[in-house]
C-alpha cells in the first residue's frame, strides 16, 4: 500500500467459499507485515437494518492492557446503541459497563465470545438512518499525539465527530481530513480547546463545502492531533 492510501477489500472475498453464507461471525483478526502502528483498518457495515451504514475499527491486541476503558458516541433521541463485548482470551471474563446516568450492567462472556449490551433512547420514530461506530479505548496505558479513522463518509450523509479528552489537564486539537487516495488538498478545521473531561463536536462545515465542490473528497481519512500531552 502506499503512504496514506485506503483500500477497500469485500469482507467475503476472505471467507473460504464454503463458509461465506454463515451468519454467526462473532469478529475477526487482522494481521500485516511492518512496524507497530502503521496499518489502521475497519469494516465497513452497509445498509443494515434498511437503514444506514456504520464503521467497526480493529482494536489493536499488543501486551497486556488496563481493567478499564472508556467509549464516547452521540445516541440521538430516540435511538439504539449497540454495544459489542468481546473476550480475545481463552478464558471466561465478565466485565461491568458503567454509563454517565449511573446505572451499570454486568455481562458475562465466553472465551473468545462475544456478548451484546443495547441501551435505548426514549421516543418513536421510523427515521432509521443514523449510525455512528462505538470504539472503546484504553485511556490509562495508551497515549499518543495523534488519532486516525478512514474511511469516514461526507457524500450523501450529514457526517459528525466527537472528541473526548481523556486526560487531567486541557488540551488543544486539530482535525483535518484527507483524500482516499492518499494524496489532493488536506482539509484541515480550526484549533479547538478541551477541558479536563469534556466532549465536544467539532463543526464540520468546512468539510462539507470543500466536498461539494471535489470528488476526491466524497470518503476521506481523519487525523486529530493535540500539541499537549496526548490524550484524545
Amino acid at each position: 500500500m502506499r503512504p496514506n492510501e485506503m483500500r477497500f477489500v469485500t469482507v467475503e472475498s476472505l471467507i473460504p467459499e464454503e463458509h461465506r453464507r454463515r451468519r454467526d461471525w462473532g469478529g475477526m483478526s487482522l494481521s500485516y507485515t511492518g512496524n507497530l502502528m502503521e496499518m489502521w483498518a475497519q469494516i465497513a457495515l452497509r445498509g443494515g437494518n434498511r437503514g444506514g451504514s456504520a464503521d467497526v475499527t480493529f482494536s489493536v491486541l499488543n501486551g497486556a492492557g488496563s481493567d478499564v476503558q472508556e467509549a464516547v458516541w452521540q445516541q440521538p433521541r430516540p435511538g439504539k446503541a449497540v454495544i459489542a463485548l468481546g473476550n480475545s482470551s481463552n478464558e471466561p471474563i465478565q466485565t461491568t459497563l458503567q454509563f454517565t446516568d449511573g446505572e451499570t450492567e454486568e455481562v458475562n462472556i465466553a472465551p473468545f465470545g462475544t456478548g451484546y449490551v443495547r441501551r435505548n433512547s426514549g421516543g418513536n420514530s421510523n427515521d432509521k438512518k443514523y449510525t455512528s461506530g462505538i470504539r472503546f479505548y484504553d485511556t490509562l496505558n495508551t497515549f499518543q499525539p495523534n488519532l486516525f479513522a478512514t474511511n469516514f463518509r461526507v457524500k450523501n450523509y450529514s457526517p459528525r465527530l466527537l472528541l473526548k479528552n481523556t486526560s487531567n489537564a486541557d488540551i488543544t486539537t486539530q482535525a483535518s481530513f484527507r483524500p482516499t487516495a492518499g494524496d489532493g488538498a488536506t482539509i484541515e478545521l480550526p484549533v479547538v480547546t478541551l477541558a479536563v473531561g469534556e466532549i465536544k463536536e467539532l463543526d464540520l462545515q468546512p468539510l462539507r463545502a470543500a466536498a461539494a465542490a471535489r470528488d476526491d473528497l466524497d470518503s476521506v481519512g481523519v487525523q486529530a492531533s493535540t500539541a499537549a500531552r496526548p490524550a484524545l
